[in-house]
């Protein structure tokens, strides 16, 4: 509960400010930044899981664009989280950097991709947001899984109507 308090103080005062970076605002990001230790997310992380575009974008240009590749304890990404979430006016703000390309082929402890959970989840505009950031689409959709060596592609097909193709 005092990760979210956190940041509700943090997205109240970037509000009042209305996105202005100063000194101010990079007191705050240090108040919050770092690493969670329970669970290893950075504060892009937890912002990117919260939802909120306008602070992802703000701490990408303060300096925190490397915490797009680092992976918390269960191996998510921040790109990973926002995926989950539904939070696709994230992940266009993170896609902004290069270092999103890197992270799509990043798996989670169980092996899945960001492109697995846009998959399960069924979101079209999601799915569309990480082929269309991809280097390599192809590679992407047949990532395998650790846990049943299964593909996005088998999981778009098994958790969804098969004549409504998601890819």
């Amino acid at each position: 509960m005092e990760e979210d308090d956190s940041f509700e103080e943090l997205r109240a005062e970037i509000a009042s400010w209305g996105y202005v970076l100063n000194t101010r605002i990079a007191e705050l990001l240090k108040k919050v930044s770092g690493i969670d230790s329970l669970r290893g997310n950075t504060v892009l992380h937890r912002v990117a899981r919260i939802g909120d575009a306008g602070v992802v974008e703000l701490l990408i240009k303060s300096g925190h664009a490397a915490d797009i590749l680092a992976q918390n304890e269960i191996g998510r990404t921040p790109l990973h989280l926002a995926v989950l979430n539904g939070h696709e006016a994230v992940l266009k703000k993170l896609f902004q950097h290069e270092g999103a390309t890197s992270a799509l082929m990043l798996q989670d402890n169980h092996g899945d991709t960001p492109l697995h959970h846009a998959a399960l989840s069924g979101n079209r505009n999601i799915i569309r947001q990480l082929l269309s950031g991809a280097v390599n689409p192809q590679d992407c959709v047949s990532a395998r899984n650790k846990l049943d060596l299964r593909t996005p592609l088998h999981y778009a097909a098994g958790m969804h109507d098969p004549t409504n193709a998601l890819f």
